[in-house]
């Protein structure tokens, strides 16, 4: 893949390195670029990024094996837990906006693992419930999360587990307060 005129590379613009390689050539110094004190590899976020695909790959791989995208395993582990729950209150608990999760609920329900039904009291509030092929996937697909998080905490030692859990809700504390 070529890149264009303005086109960046490694964070820099392509026309900045052409300016700064002709100036270095006539003898004028290339100006000095400020450089953060954040080395992108040691960011918190970069690294819980990086943690997150890692973890998703890994039960999304599993979960091919079963004709499951992990886009759906977030919606059924949460009703597995309260079926019946409102299409609100699952969009909420599995923090996904109201698009996506209709999205996700289309495809569970085209699958009959989810059915919608309308409240009684509330027209306007969609009760989602599981099938009973939704249910029995339970049995199957949580043992795979479960042999997910085996793998990365293995030769981990639960004390240092137990610390990482509480340094991240303790980040997560405090940017809530920020």
């Amino acid at each position: 893949m070529r890149l264009g005129r303005g086109a960046a590379v490694g964070g820099v613009e392509r026309n900045a390195m052409a300016r700064r390689s002709k100036a270095g050539a006539a003898g004028a110094k290339p100006a000095r670029r400020r450089r953060s004190g954040l080395v992108h590899e040691e960011a918190l976020g970069f690294q819980l990024r990086v943690t997150w695909e890692a973890m998703r790959a890994a039960l999304q791989q599993r979960l091919a094996a079963h004709g499951m995208r992990f886009q759906h395993w977030s919606y059924l582990r949460v009703l597995w837990a309260a079926d019946g729950i409102s299409q609100n209150d699952l969009s909420e608990r599995v923090r996904r906006v109201g698009a996506n999760t209709v999205s996700a609920l289309n495809g569970l329900q085209r699958a009959g693992l989810v059915k919608r039904v309308r409240s009684r009291v509330d027209r306007r509030t969609i009760h989602v419930h599981l099938t009973p092929a939704g249910r029995a996937l339970e049995n199957v697909l949580v043992p795979l999360a479960e042999d997910v998080q085996r793998a990365a905490a293995k030769g981990i030692p639960a004390r240092d587990l137990a610390s990482f859990r509480r340094v991240l809700a303790a980040i997560q504390g405090n940017l809530r307060a920020a």
